[in-house]
């Protein structure tokens, strides 16, 4: 039944809390951050399951306190397997286990083989490789095989390291492992390399067709504003972006191609709402997720 389904998942996820000793391992061994000198608080710990990946999923707050500084840490965990890790430094600089390279590239490789070590994830040999490839810190794009490189610096010490799956000329943002670095600091984390597949490298619809469908839909949509429903809606004839953003289907971590619409309508309506969003599943031509935003 639903209800024993329900009661099975729910003991499901409470065997996929990772506890603190996941935490201690990001924070010390990855990011470096000297926890010894902190007096850690857990300020949450909220576990539940994404209906809409498929996936269990735990996010973790805690408050690092010393006479030296305060910091922020947030954490997030999908299948029991680490996906974020987020620092905001409160007040001064936090303070680590050992100095920092002043490279920025160098900096990167350090932490990506932290990271290495502390997960022994295979395509992470892949990653090392190809960022061992650079000799320099400066804003650059390779790709070997299926895996691209993004390098974006903007300024000294600061910049992003992102690796993504690519494939059929269509890149995967979502299948990524992606590090922040500010003032040489790794501030934010994010691995979804492990959980996201490519479910589909089928583009059917192209760029134009996907901007008619949105267009189309637009003129049948009916949104409630002020808490009335609300229809005949125009938009301007320009989009103001498209972009191919691979999405998975509800329940599911297959990625499929997937256009992402914006567009300017002729007017402002109760509560600023002046333009429209519609995702369309460029395999299919089908209309997935709307959205009236005030910009």
């Amino acid at each position: 039944s639903s209800q024993d389904s329900l009661r099975a998942q729910n003991q499901q996820l409470l065997s996929w809390g990772i506890g603190a000793s996941k935490v201690a391992s990001v924070l010390h061994d990855v990011a470096q951050i000297d926890t010894a000198k902190y007096k850690t608080n857990q300020l949450s710990d909220t576990i539940e399951y994404r209906s809409d990946i498929g996936a269990a999923e735990e996010v973790l707050r805690y408050s690092l306190t010393s006479s030296e500084s305060n910091l922020d840490a947030i954490l997030r965990f999908r299948n029991n397997h680490f996906s974020r890790y987020q620092l905001n430094p409160i007040e001064s600089s936090p303070i680590l286990t050992q100095s920092q390279p002043s490279d920025l590239l160098e900096n990167a490789k350090a932490a990506l083989n932290r990271y290495k070590t502390y997960t022994g994830d295979p395509y992470l040999d892949e990653m090392s490789s190809l960022l061992a490839t650079l000799t320099k810190t400066e804003n650059t794009e390779i790709t070997q095989g299926n895996l691209k490189l993004k390098v974006t610096v903007s300024g000294a010490g600061n910049g992003e390291f992102q690796w993504l799956y690519t494939e059929s000329g269509i890149d995967y943002p979502s299948k990524s492992l992606d590090m922040i670095f500010e003032n040489r600091l790794l501030t934010q984390m994010t691995d979804g390399y492990f959980l996201f597949t490519v479910g589909s490298t089928n583009l059917a619809i192209s760029k134009d067709q996907a901007i008619s469908i949105a267009k189309n839909y637009a003129k049948t949509l009916t949104w409630n504003i002020d808490g009335k429903p609300v229809t005949g809606f125009t938009v301007l004839d320009t989009p103001v972006s498209v972009e191919l953003a691979p999405h998975p289907r509800t329940g599911s971590t297959g990625l499929i191609p997937y256009w992402y619409v914006v567009m300017r309508l002729d007017k402002v309506y109760s509560g600023g709402i002046n333009t429209l969003t519609v995702g369309i599943y460029a395999d299919t031509g089908q209309v997935a997720n709307v959205q009236m935003l005030s910009t």
